[in-house]
């Protein structure tokens, strides 16, 4: 009649046969780890249940072991970690924190303005935004609109308005 181990009784016989630390890393384990069992010789590489080929392994360090077959009787050729992905909101909070939000980096200053906390002078000079004007009420000459101001309606120079009149 076989015997059917128990995870805990082979757990149990790990330990007692390579001691209580990480077998990958070496590490001992804290309180909030789980322990994992590692299949020394993957099982898709040919590797079985029998208890000389499993180790105890912190799950970070399994799910880097991964399939990978070890090159001799302790060290494997350990995948490198991913590369932590940084949030979406972190980087807009980085982005939004080089913003003056008392004069939206010159744009909500007058032509000679200048902002008290930043120091930013008025800008941006093409598009000052005193001079933004309804599409239906812009001359898209010497105020701008959404409009001209990306390329649907053609922007005329004011001195040619000055010229022609209109």
């Amino acid at each position: 009649m076989d015997f059917v181990l128990t995870r805990r009784e082979r757990i149990e016989l790990i330990i007692e046969r390579d001691g209580p630390d990480c077998f990958l890393c070496g590490e001992p384990f804290t309180k909030n780890q789980k322990i994992t069992i590692d299949h020394w010789i993957p099982k898709a590489a040919g590797g079985t249940e029998a208890l000389e080929n499993l180790r105890i392994a912190h799950k970070l360090c399994n799910v880097r072991k991964s399939d990978l077959i070890p090159q001799d009787e302790n060290t494997v050729p350990m995948k490198p970690p991913r590369p932590v992905k940084r949030k979406k909101g972190i980087l807009r909070s980085e982005i939004m924190g080089r913003f003056c939000v008392v004069c939206d980096n010159g744009r909500k200053l007058g032509l000679d303005d200048e902002c008290v906390q930043c120091g930013s002078p008025a800008g941006p000079p093409e598009n000052p935004r005193y001079l933004k004007r309804k599409a239906q009420d812009c001359d898209h000459a010497y105020n701008w609109c959404w409009a001209c101001s990306i390329g649907i309606v053609e922007k005329r120079p004011v001195m040619m308005e000055l010229m022609t009149g209109g």
